[in-house]
């Protein structure tokens, strides 16, 4: 399923290079072979063999508390220098990045912000403003100094740079700000904005078996509202000026080109452009993910 040669008992899926689809064909394998259901909290919270075999054996399973929908996503706590930080794209989830998770810098933490209120609990925000307070914010709340490291693939990029900008403006420093083929502003992408039936036919297609059974219906209609929510305010949204260089990876081939230069009234530095032969919705699996991370593995190693 990984590729990944000889794998250990004690090795992590994700640090393997599972990401959230590899999640949903474990789950069908786990429950076609061994005729049990894993809800996907449970791969969060056991993602090596024997955590995931000590949680069969047990009728309740390991003690975990690694949330897969929390407003931070714990990729990975190893390490003790500065965090990576990547910011959810338009599902509101930052699934998408687990797989960077073994491709990424051993001494560094990574996290993911991710939207809230898909156990319905959190009101929906009105603004992308009121989104990047909030997140910068809960950034603060687990690194209280920079500099800081931000990322994110298509509209996530663009939170991210909000974020930076944020930052800076509140008198931190952001080391590294990293853009995956993102845009300026929803409006600017050149592609069709997604509807609500696109969310639902997205989550249909690739998330039924990652949720309880008893969840899936609720956590679909809380996704699709922070979606259409997402994308609302994400057309009508002007970006700020982040005083700095950043580093964007274009995603080639497409009609348009590239994005890099729509940032630069948005982006006062040097933006670097890096090509990455991967369709745009394809930049998180293996090969895309491996330049990716190695780009921003080199980046930080200076810091």
């Amino acid at each position: 399923m990984l590729g990944a040669g000889q794998v250990g008992v004690t090795d992590s899926f994700f640090a393997l290079g599972g990401h959230s689809l590899l999640v949903n064909r474990l789950i069908t394998r786990i429950r076609a072979v061994l005729g049990v259901e894993i809800p996907i909290r449970v791969v969060f919270q056991s993602p090596t063999v024997a955590e995931l075999a000590a949680h069969l054996e047990s009728e309740n399973g390991p003690a975990g508390d690694a949330d897969p929908f929390a407003p931070v996503l714990a990729i990975t706590t190893e390490g003790d220098r500065e965090p990576l930080w990547w910011v959810h794209p338009g599902g509101g989830l930052s699934w998408p990045y687990l797989g960077f998770a073994g491709l990424l810098p051993k001494d560094r933490p990574v996290y993911g912000i991710q939207a809230k209120g898909f156990d319905g609990s959190a009101p929906l925000p009105g603004s992308i403003a009121e989104m990047v307070a909030d997140y910068v914010e809960e950034v603060l709340a687990v690194q209280p100094e920079g500099p800081f490291h931000l990322m994110g693939l298509s509209s996530g990029g663009t939170l991210a740079h909000a974020m930076a900008a944020e930052l800076q403006r509140r008198g931190h420093r952001v080391a590294l700000l990293a853009l995956l083929d993102s845009v300026p502003s929803g409006r600017l992408a050149g592609r069709p904005l997604p509807t609500e039936a696109d969310f639902r036919d997205y989550f249909a297609e690739h998330l039924t078996s990652l949720v309880g059974t008893e969840d899936y219906e609720s956590f679909v209609d809380n996704a699709v509202a922070i979606g259409v929510n997402y994308t609302r305010l994400m057309r009508d949204f002007t970006a700020p000026v982040y005083r700095g260089d950043a580093v964007f990876f274009n995603a080639v081939p497409k009609p348009e080109g590239t994005y890099a230069d729509l940032w630069r009234p948005y982006i006062h530095g040097t933006v670097h452009q890096h090509d990455i032969d991967s369709a745009h919705e394809d930049m998180y699996l293996p090969g895309p993910a491996a330049e990716i991370c190695a780009v921003i593995t080199h980046e930080v190693a200076g810091d």
